[in-house]
């Protein structure tokens, strides 16, 4: 079935995921969206966790979700290797989805465990958790990241009464994004 639309083929990858039981949450731009407000994204970013017995059925699966999708293995089996990211790019909907896979450290393992499903589009999906993508957009922030300073900021001016903020004071410190978090705090009350 053609994915005529980014929001159909993301209800597809889903649904695919789901079908082959990878445990997966959604990041990134849309998850911003989710959490914060709408904004332009040229991707989806999907953090999964795979295995080497698991990599080859979301291979063979991407294969056959597209038949002019485009998903190079050899690229899957080097982004398992060093937790790396791997391109899936759906020539129904011109989408390319930037699979991540899931780290092994504290806070990733956490981030993976706290995925919030949301019904969303008319499906239920996973997304990452709002202080987990606070503190994930922090961590880019300090690789220098613009974009993802505008998308702290969004995520406080929308949520900052809502968020768990002993859990993110813990990861702050543990992460090391102290600097990153004033900063943006700073920026969202100026823009009060």
């Amino acid at each position: 079935m053609p994915h005529k639309n980014p929001v159909d083929m993301l209800k597809g990858m889903v649904l695919t995921l789901g079908q082959l039981k990878i445990p997966y949450f959604i990041t990134g731009g849309m998850a911003v969206v989710v959490w914060g407000r709408p904004r332009f994204t040229a991707d989806v970013d999907i953090v999964v966790e795979l295995s080497p017995e698991s990599l080859p059925k979301l291979a063979s699966a991407l294969e056959q979700f597209c038949k002019m999708g485009m998903i190079d293995r050899d690229a899957m089996k080097g982004a398992l290797e060093r937790n790396g990211e791997f391109n899936y790019i759906d020539a129904d909907s011109d989408v390319k989805v930037d699979f991540w896979i899931a780290g092994n450290s504290p806070f990733d393992r956490e981030a993976m465990k706290r995925a919030v499903t949301r019904e969303t589009y008319g499906t239920t999906m996973s997304f990452i958790s709002p202080e987990d993508l606070l503190l994930s957009k922090l961590l880019w922030v300090k690789k220098g990241s613009y974009r993802s300073m505008d998308d702290v900021v969004t995520i406080l001016q929308t949520r900052k009464d809502s968020l768990d903020w002993g859990y993110i004071s813990h990861w702050v410190l543990t992460l090391g994004v102290q600097e990153e978090l004033q900063k943006a705090k700073i920026i969202e009350e100026a823009l009060r």
